[in-house]
This record gives structure tokens, sequence and C-alpha cells, in this order.
């Protein structure tokens, strides 16, 4: 289930991130080792998480520190590589699987060569 605010204020994100992961105020507090009433505060502009319990929430909400952070719109670096760049899965678990250095250069090199030719 998606919860999406009109108001996409950085205590929003908190707030729509901790709701989509099925997590309760009090289950959050636990984890970061604070009050309820820290995430509530949090979560309404009235204080910002420090930044060891920033990294909790992302690990716990699964998403990217810009999405949470409201930098981007993007929930993790998968998503923005199909959205943004149109990579889809496929082309993805290519690009991967290429983990030799030379093979890599040697990619690098044939693109530069031939980068004419793609653009037509």
């Amino acid at each position: 289930m998606s919860y999406e605010y009109q108001d996409k204020s950085l205590p929003n994100r908190f707030k729509q991130c901790r709701i989509e992961a099925n997590i309760d105020i009090k289950t959050m507090s636990n984890l970061l080792g604070v009050q309820r009433r820290s995430i509530r505060k949090y979560e309404s502009s009235q204080t910002i998480p420090s930044a060891p319990n920033l990294v909790k929430m992302h690990q716990a909400y699964k998403v990217s520190l810009d999405f949470l952070m409201h930098i981007d719109d993007y929930r993790n670096h998968i998503e923005y590589i199909n959205k943004a760049l149109g990579i889809d899965d496929e082309l993805l678990k290519l690009i991967s699987s290429v983990n030799n250095l030379n093979h890599i250069k040697r990619i690098n090199n044939f693109i530069k060569i031939h980068y004419k030719e793609y653009t037509l």
C-alpha cells in the first residue's frame, strides 16, 4: 500500500516511509533508541534525526537516504537506474556481470570510437 502526502516536506517523507514499511512509532523508537515523542517530532518538523538515526531509518525503511531526505523521488538506486536512466533489469544484469577491468576499458574504448554512430 502506498501512502502519499500532498505536502512532500521532509517530515512527511519520514512518516510516509515508516507507514509504507509497516513500522509503528513504538517499534521505530525502539530501533532508534529514542522516545516515541522523538519520532513524532521528526515527523512534524520539530526536530531532525541525528545522522546515525537517519542511517538506521534508511535501513529500516529500505529506501535510499536521498529519498528519505527528500533530495530525490527515487526510493532506491535500482529505481533510479530504471526510471531516470532508462536501463531495464536485463541490461542492468548484463552491465553488472562485467567485472573485469580490462573488459570495462575495452567497452569504454569501443563507445568512444563509435559514439557518433550511436547518436544518429
